[in-house]
């Protein structure tokens, strides 16, 4: 177990989900490679039953059944990486509640999109939605087997919480060796192009206008990350669409969230919540106060 002075170690939710399992692969190749402890973590659910009529054999139960499920996890990590260093974790509690606690002292947290007990329809489960929304350290989900190869994709507007989510998609790009593509989505005026010539808009000056500021964006970030080659994309289709594409041929896409409004209770803007439902690759989101 990594201590206060050690590195922070990369957390993997476990549930013997596909989606799980997919996601412990994940993050035992991003520990492999930044060097850092995996901790894999089942969470358990109390029951509903009055303490009093049920022994206390039912928690053991569950508790040994979780054991099971990260040995399960660990022995599929030793095969892949046998020299990394494991941390096994089985908690009782609400699972949101104590993957959050996690976030607090983790580097990054890995989660599938779907656990077992979700319920069939739902593209994005609860505990992923609200590790998205609210872990105190960027969260990865993770959909379906990732690719081993492909770039990197990061959506760029220029905000602090895009920089900030920029700076991550160069850094994984960087520890991947692998092209970071950087998109920036805008949109035509709500008219057509032969009544904005008759007022004299040049779309090809307003075009090289995009690939200029956005160029200027990824600039401070490219001077700190030379190695990294990138690739900037300039799209007018929305912003999600754009990403979505992108996201099939990527390794890891990369996306502000601001995460749960207290003022208004929102968890997600459309954009991420579109990707997190949809994208093929998995989707690291970063908050603002995100770590590097």
């Amino acid at each position: 177990m990594a201590t206060e002075s050690g590195p922070r170690p990369i957390v993997a939710c476990v549930d013997g989900s596909t989606c799980a399992r997919h996601a412990v692969r994940w993050a035992t190749a991003e520990a492999v490679r930044r060097g850092v402890p995996l901790r894999l973590v089942h969470t358990l659910q109390p029951p509903s039953v009055d303490p009093r009529r049920h022994p206390t054999s039912i928690g053991e139960y569950l508790h040994g059944l979780g054991l099971r499920c990260v040995w399960e996890a660990a022995a599929t990590v030793h095969r892949t990486a046998p020299t990394l260093e494991v941390d096994i974790q089985v908690r009782l509690g609400e699972p949101s509640t104590e993957l959050l606690a996690e976030s607090h002292s983790a580097r990054l947290i890995v989660a599938g999109a779907r656990g077992l007990g979700g319920f069939s329809g739902l593209r994005l489960g609860s505990t992923a939605l609200a590790l998205a929304t609210a872990a105190h350290c960027p969260v990865v989900i993770v959909r379906k087997q990732p690719l081993d190869t492909g770039p990197v994709v990061v959506g760029v507007t220029g905000s602090p919480l895009s920089d900030a989510a920029l700076g991550h998609a160069f850094d994984q790009a960087a520890a991947r060796a692998e092209t970071l593509i950087a998109l920036h989505a805008w949109h035509p005026l709500p008219f057509d192009v032969d009544a904005a010539a008759a007022m004299g808009i040049g779309w090809a000056d307003v075009d090289a206008e995009q690939h200029h500021t956005l160029a200027r964006w990824v600039s401070g970030w490219q001077q700190r990350y030379p190695q990294v080659r990138v690739t900037r994309m300039i799209a007018t289709k929305r912003a999600a669409r754009s990403l979505l594409d992108q996201a099939r041929i990527a390794q890891l896409l990369v996306v502000g969230c601001h995460g749960r409004s207290p003022l208004t209770g929102l968890v997600l803007g459309a954009a991420p919540r579109a990707l997190l439902h949809q994208a093929a690759c998995p989707v690291m989101v970063v908050r603002a106060g995100h770590g590097g």
